[in-house]
């Protein structure tokens, strides 16, 4: 499901990530830069994490620095192990986390961010939930990195057909099988004017004389 093109794939992930994990929440953090600081942001949660969601720190913090240099997961089977002091024990505590695994989320060596799944109890992991917890950031993180590529390429799209749709000449997209998959304003005016449906824009070519400079008729192609 990972594949679907519409699929909500943080959702998959730490709904998986849960199961594999016997968590009682989870959350996917992205990394970006604000004020020149790299920064893991936690952009989805489920279960207890939810109220996570929009919190901040620099990835220089103790646990996460060394989650982004190691590419094996980070296993606490029991946060009393943490130290306190530090913004993941802080957010451990008030959270009621007792045991976690925390893996890097990666594209090749780049560092996508970060999947994390707790338990409200002290936990032994099994090595079998470790790894299928590091092979599912793998197969996320792909997911994840083509999710964003097709928004991008959606947005793209929407702002090239929002400029076309403004522009004073006919501009029609036109599939292989000869159906009309998108015309501007300009060129649904013209249709109007001209009496024919979209649909039928081969005949109502056929109608059109069209002439050069001299006025003379240009025949069809």
């Amino acid at each position: 499901r990972l594949l679907d093109p519409d699929a909500d794939v943080p959702a998959l992930i730490l709904d998986a990530a849960c199961l594999i994990g016997r968590g009682d929440g989870g959350l996917l953090s992205t990394l970006h830069v604000r004020d020149g600081v790299e920064m893991s942001r936690v952009a989805h949660a489920v279960g207890d994490d939810v109220p996570l969601i929009g919190i901040e720190l620099p990835t220089t913090v103790p646990y996460l620095r060394e989650s982004l240099l190691q590419h094996a997961p980070t296993v606490i089977e029991d946060v009393d192990t943490l130290d306190p002091t530090t913004a993941i024990g802080q957010v451990a505590q008030q959270q009621g986390t007792r045991s976690f695994i925390l893996v890097t989320m990666r594209q090749g060596d780049r560092p996508l961010g970060q999947l994390f799944v707790k338990a409200n109890e002290p936990r032994v992991y099994a090595d079998a939930e470790v790894e299928a917890l590091q092979l599912l950031s793998n197969m996320g993180a792909q997911a994840m990195a083509r999710a964003a590529r097709q928004a991008a390429e959606r947005a793209e799209n929407a702002r090239v057909a929002a400029i076309l749709e403004h522009l004073p000449i006919i501009i029609a997209v036109i599939d292989n099988k000869g159906e009309v998959v998108h015309i501007n304003a300009a060129g649904r005016e013209f249709a109007r004017r001209l009496g024919a449906p979209l649909a039928d824009w081969r005949e109502a070519l056929s109608t059109i004389q069209l002439l050069d400079r001299d006025g003379r008729v240009l025949p069809p192609e």
